[in-house]
């Protein structure tokens, strides 16, 4: 018997909101328990898409 991943699809709309709240100061972490995101790495990736710094409005 294997185990089969299961992969989440998030709308932009979420995405943009855990990027507006990591950038006010919550943690990948928090966030992701909080929204039950299953990898810090995808609120990174978000962040780098989505962010400010992303959008190069730094």
């Amino acid at each position: 018997m294997t185990k089969t991943k299961v992969f989440k699809q998030y709308s932009e709309g979420f995405k943009r909101q855990v990027v507006a709240e990591y950038e006010e100061g919550t943690s990948a972490s928090a966030l992701c328990r909080r929204y039950g995101i299953g990898s810090v790495s995808s609120v990174t990736a978000w962040v780098k898409k989505y962010g400010i710094e992303g959008l190069g409005m730094v």
